[in-house]
């Protein structure tokens, strides 16, 4: 009866802890909702540009009908920011699942702004073309806040 009784004993044991292990490890798994966003970011020409900064920004921001032309850092807050490799490639990994808006910005371009959703366990594609930005030849003259009155005085002013 003992013999029984000891044999019963480790068989609880044996199924509690592997009942425990298989809830942490479900609990674990839980807690990952997240997915990825991958993608690139080339010319028109299909050159890749490595110099241009990807960022999320929190589902709901309006950098498309707020100011589609500037970057979106002056509408809405970022979450993550990563610049793109070499080749032209980026990733951002772990994101919450949901829906989210990505900018895109290099020297010399267009800003860039896509809606993303992003799905459990799932990498989104983005793949930007970004667009040559227009040459401003304008010339800005400012003129001299010190008038004709103010360079009399200094004149006068070296002379006794």
């Amino acid at each position: 009866m003992k013999d029984y009784l000891y044999r019963l004993s480790n068989c609880f044991k044996l199924t509690f802890s592997a009942v425990f292990i298989l809830l942490l490890s479900m609990s674990a798994f839980a807690f990952q909702n997240t997915g990825d966003i991958a993608g690139s970011v080339r010319t028109q020409s299909g050159e890749a540009i490595s110099s241009a900064e990807v960022t999320l920004f929190a589902k709901g921001c309006r950098c498309k009908t707020e100011c589609p032309r500037e970057p979106c850092k002056r509408c809405c807050t970022p979450q993550r920011s990563v610049t793109v490799n070499d080749i032209g490639s980026f990733r951002i990994a772990n994101i919450p699942i949901g829906n989210y808006s990505v900018g895109v910005e290099a020297s010399g371009f267009e800003a860039f702004v896509a809606e993303v959703s992003v799905e459990l366990f799932q990498t989104s594609t983005v793949d930007v073309v970004l667009e040559q930005a227009p040459i401003n030849n304008e010339i800005t003259v400012i003129p001299n806040k010190c008038g004709f009155a103010c360079r009399i005085k200094r004149f006068f002013k070296k002379i006794f």
